[in-house]
């Protein structure tokens, strides 16, 4: 498991329209919270990558705030689960078949399964409808 931080995910969803993000190296914790090390004796780790989005919205657009300094209303957060690495061996071949989940605020996704590797590239997005006020933060 990972997990990003509530009080990181709020400041990304309340930062400007367009900001992006990555992290290479965010580790990887068993359900117990060690660090889960590889069949390489390496840290298993994910590399995520999260941009800001506007929300969809009508063709309304909300009355100007006067003096606001903190942006305001639902955010779209697009968070791409690029790769994970050094990953322990979990069959017979010394291989596994994995997979990353991410679960926020009831929104649910799942990627691929990559078949027999230690190390799966994924670079796949998934929107995130961020409402406000952000309370809860998402495990990938």
């Amino acid at each position: 498991t990972v997990v990003v931080s509530a009080e990181l995910m709020a400041r990304i969803a309340l930062t400007d329209i367009g900001w992006e993000g990555e992290e290479g190296r965010l580790s990887v914790r068993t359900a117990k919270g060690r660090p889960l090390v590889g069949k390489d004796k390496q840290p298993c780790v994910v590399s995520l990558h999260i941009g800001v989005l506007a929300a969809m919205r009508g063709l309304e657009p909300p009355p100007p705030l006067e003096g606001a300094s903190i942006p305001q209303g639902p955010r779209r957060l697009q968070v791409t689960v690029a790769a994970v690495e050094h990953l322990p061996k979990a069959d017979l071949f010394g291989l596994c078949d994995p997979f990353c989940s991410i679960s926020f605020q009831g929104q649910q996704y799942k990627t691929s399964v990559r078949n027999n590797t230690l190390d799966a590239l994924w670079d796949e997005a998934y929107m995130l409808d961020v409402p406000a006020p952000l309370a809860l933060a998402p495990e990938i």
